[in-house]
């Protein structure tokens, strides 16, 4: 769980850190989703892990998706310009600790 919440967190970080190299990842990987297969993989394979120890109560495809919108959900925060990093980092802290919590539910 550690090593997905430091990916997380150092991404959220890196779009206030590089601001203008995150607007060139975003626009070039609308044009090439290829670019981000690697990441994806990376992501996925810790949720793997997490899966398989069973931290995680639903199959890896459907926690990896729910990991992958909400990211993206709280870097789109950014696209924004208006809200600080302040802003940012409480919204990621809220939505990475729900998502935890209901991908780990026992069903």
């Amino acid at each position: 769980m550690t090593q997905l919440r430091t990916h997380w967190d150092d991404a959220v970080d890196f779009t206030f850190k590089r601001p203008h190299l995150y607007a060139l990842l975003v626009e070039q990987s609308r044009q090439h989703p290829e670019l981000l297969t690697e990441t994806f993989a990376e992501m996925r394979a810790l949720v793997q892990r997490l899966v398989d120890t069973g931290r995680f109560q639903v199959p890896l495809e459907e926690a990896a998706r729910a990991i992958s919108a909400a990211f993206n959900g709280v870097l789109s925060l950014r696209q924004w310009g208006t809200t600080t990093a302040t802003e940012v980092a409480a919204t990621s802290d809220l939505i990475f600790t729900a998502l935890i919590t209901e991908l780990s539910k026992k069903r």
